[in-house]
Order: C-alpha cells, then structure tokens, then sequence
C-alpha cells in the first residue's frame, strides 16, 4: 500500500551508504529519533548492517551473527531481510515521519541490494519500518526471481536474551514467506503497544498518565514493570503489574422462550 512516510523527513546525522563502491559486510551506529521499545527494552541507537540486519547490541561485531535464536552474546534484533548481501550502486538511508494517529513511524530502506553469491541476478529492494510502539513492519519492493528457493534468507526478531524462549519468543518468518512473489508485506505486531510516556520517568510525589493500545487477541495477559530507584542509582526495585485481556460477548437465541430474560 505504499509508505507510511507520506512527508518523511530525511534524518540528520545519519550516513548514508551510496554504492558508488562495493560495500560488503559494513554496519554503521545510528541514533534513533525516538526510543524504540523491542521487547522488554527501549533502545536508543541501532547498528544497520548493509547485510540486511539492524541490532541494537551495542556489543555488535558485523559478520558475527549467523542465526535467529541463538545466545551469542549478539542479540536484540530485527532482520528485515538478512543474508550475505553485497551493495554495488545500491543505496541505504533512513527517514522518518508521524502517521494519522501520531505515531512516529522510522523507515530504513535498503534500494539496489545484491546476494554475494549471485551478484549478477536482479536487485532486491527491500524496507523495514520501525513505529514508535514497537510495531516492525518489513516490505519487499522487489526481489530477484531467481532466488525464489533460497533458504539461507533470515526474516524475524530476536530478543535481548536471544534465546527461543516460551515467555519472549524469538520469532523467524524467513522459510514461510512468498519471496518469488514481491512486492508483498510482513507485519509484527507486539500485544501491548506503548503510545505514551511507555519509558517515562516518574518524579517523586508526582504522577505519569501511561497511554497505550493492545492488539485485539483473546487470552493473553502481560506485565507493566514499574522500577524504583536511589538518585544516584545504587538500587533498584521492580514491580510487576499484571495486565489481562479478556474478550467475551453476551448473546442468546430467540425462541418460543426467552430464557426469563423478558424485555
């Protein structure tokens, strides 16, 4: 359906890779215009790596990763399209911009990419966008036919733990998704959604009001973490809050009898 980005702004400070050169295995430290929350964390700048792979382990060394879901001290991160993709008159930048409902959207996109093992086949072109909430949004403009089979392709997120856990589940998409069939979309879309004030702090005697969404899903239930700290900060204490969600309707059948319900 197009970009969110209808007036993007382009974002200062930035590099911006330009293939005027080969680029291989490059990965650049980018502030973000907003923090990120990614699980149980909020982020504030990310490595995006001209692999396909944005981390926000700020102990990220490229080439050192090789899989979703593994703990290798690497983790906390989003693969739009990741593989070992070479940049040769390609183009990766980022912007940014608000949508309807004032939720700042970031889009990096990845324009002209290349596989290292086939150079010569089309580009791919490929965006991830990154909303303010915590939603990860990728889109494939376009892919080359060819590589429609391909398997080492990594598609999903990864928490800070990096393992494939039961309560923060790692999740890859890459094996199901419909790459021989570009342009198409994949969405990620956290249960609970911070609007407002999700990473504030609150002073002492005084009071945050916490604005948020949830995804319409029956069953689940989550925990608002609350930290209290010593200024300077020599100790911590966490509260957890529970959150469920329970979706229920009410309804009957007209009969001859109406159940005693009446009017």
């Amino acid at each position: 359906g197009g970009s969110p980005l209808g007036s993007a702004q382009a974002l200062s400070g930035w590099t911006t890779f330009n293939g005027s050169a080969d680029l291989d295995d490059v990965a650049t430290l980018q502030q973000l215009p907003f923090p990120f929350p990614h699980y149980l964390k909020y982020y504030s700048q990310v490595w995006v790596s001209s692999d396909g792979l944005l981390d926000f382990d700020s102990s990220f060394v490229q080439g050192a990763l090789t899989s979703l879901s593994s703990s290798d001290g690497q983790n906390a991160l989003i693969a739009p399209l990741w593989d070992n993709l070479t940049c040769n008159g390609c183009r990766i930048n980022a912007a940014w911009s608000e949508n309807a409902t004032g939720v700042s959207i970031m889009a990096i996109r990845f324009q002209g990419m290349s596989f290292a093992s086939s150079a010569s086949a089309e580009p791919l072109t490929f965006e991830a966008w990154l909303y303010e909430d915590g939603r990860v949004s990728v889109v494939v403009e376009s892919f080359p036919s060819s590589e429609a089979s391909r398997s080492s392709i990594k598609c999903g997120l990864e928490p800070a733990s990096g393992k494939s856990m039961t309560v923060r589940p790692a999740l890859s998409v890459g094996s199901s998704l419909p790459w021989g069939s570009s342009p198409f979309a994949v969405s990620f879309t956290p249960w609970f959604m911070p609007r407002k004030n999700g990473n504030a702090t609150v002073p002492a005697g005084g009071n945050v009001t916490l604005e948020g969404a949830f995804e319409m899903a029956a069953g689940l239930q989550g925990y608002l973490h609350f930290y209290t700290s010593e200024n300077p900060a020599s100790w911590y204490d966490r509260t957890p809050v529970r959150i469920s969600q329970r979706i229920f309707r009410y309804f009957w059948v007209l009969t001859g009898w109406d159940g005693g319900l009446h009017t």
